[in-house]
């Protein structure tokens, strides 16, 4: 290839991408938004009103009410919530279910047993939904969050949280703490 091969470089092709810079910031003030059969309503000054609005939260983990993305009827993306405070109570707690069926997060309320089967970590555990026994790949899918909050992720990549490992029962707590 000569250099008049070559396609010509100018400086009006971005040579990043910024995520946040394509999606359109949604402001929480005149936002109001609603659960219904479709999904999500949301009416606002910037959006008008849209029925069957998804919200999934970037990081639903550490943060679940913050940076929501909102997606229409058809999955086409509407805009980002940084932040639902501003909104009323109804509109936050819309959002906040909506958004905890986007995300199944099975809570650990206690833990029975800890092994290890050829250096592969094996937990049996009591969840919110009832008992499992989880394979993780190794001690690492053990994460440590703010305070005494913990995540695990088994080897299929299913998440799992302990809000607060400190409240369970002692035997739980042992073996959380022998683990960690």
């Amino acid at each position: 290839m000569t250099t008049t091969d070559r396609p010509e470089e100018t400086s009006e092709i971005p040579r990043t991408f910024n995520l946040l810079d394509a999606l359109c910031e949604v402001d929480p003030e005149g936002l109001e938004v609603e659960r219904t059969v479709e999904g999500l309503t949301v009416r606002s000054p910037l959006l008008g009103e849209l029925k069957g609005v998804s919200v999934k939260p970037c990081f639903p983990v550490t943060r679940a009410e913050r940076c929501l993305f909102l997606t229409g009827p058809k999955g086409e993306a509407l805009g980002l919530l940084v932040d639902t405070k501003g909104l009323s109570r109804e509109s936050c707690q819309a959002l906040q279910e909506e958004a905890a069926k986007q995300q199944f997060l099975p809570v650990i309320t206690k833990i029975n047993a800890v092994s290890s089967d050829f250096a592969v970590p094996i937990w049996d555990v009591l969840t919110d939904h009832g008992p499992r026994r989880l394979q993780l790949r190794s001690h690492h899918d053990v994460h440590h969050m703010d305070g005494a909050r913990i995540y695990l992720r088994d080897a299929e990549g299913n998440g799992y949280v302990i809000p607060d490992y400190t409240k369970l029962d002692p035997a739980s707590r042992d073996l959380m703490e022998y683990n960690m």
